[in-house]
């Protein structure tokens, strides 16, 4: 998907967002057991979750709690499965992160996208605005385990654009 386009519509107002899910059905609060069936709620939280690691605001050792409570089987044992080499590869990221003072000012997230032929997946797009006014793009991809949504990958991403009608504006 080469530079992907969103509507405005399809971009999500993250404060809207949250409030919306706790007006509509009071479900944005962390579950108990961690676990989700709404892929959107999943969504939010990984979206947050991953722009604070990226800014040093969640430690290694909180984003591979993380992963351990909301990542996929095959995310788990990938990353959660040998934690010091994690811990590592983690600590190394941030360390690049820090040198290079990439961090975020703020992000925005698509709508998750419903996979059409396996009901069972699901995508997210992210893009993070650096201190510098950079984008970066992601994209997360989710799966169904057990009836709960999973986080199963986060990757760099195409860069894509949202295409906003002028009728949307208020001067």
């Amino acid at each position: 998907m080469e530079n992907e386009s969103f509507e405005e519509s399809q971009v999500l107002n993250i404060s809207e967002v949250e409030e919306s899910f706790v007006e509509e059905k009071g479900i944005l609060s962390e579950p108990d057991n961690g676990e989700y069936s709404e892929v959107e709620q999943l969504g939010l939280i990984v979206g947050k979750a991953l722009f604070d690691f990226y800014n040093l605001s969640m430690t290694p050792e909180e984003y591979l709690s993380f992963i351990d409570q909301y990542g996929s089987t095959r995310l788990k044992e990938k990353m959660v499965d040998d934690p010091d080499e994690t811990l590592v590869t983690l600590n190394n990221v941030q360390s690049i992160l820090r040198e290079r003072d990439l961090f975020g000012q703020e992000y925005t997230l698509s709508e998750i996208i419903l996979d059409d032929e396996n009901e069972n997946e699901a995508i997210m797009h992210r893009v993070t605005i650096l201190e510098d006014g950079q984008r970066e793009y992601y994209r997360s991809l989710f799966v169904k385990e057990n009836g709960h949504w999973m986080l199963e990958d986060d990757r760099p991403g195409e860069p894509f654009t949202i295409e906003q009608e002028l009728e949307n504006f208020s001067y």
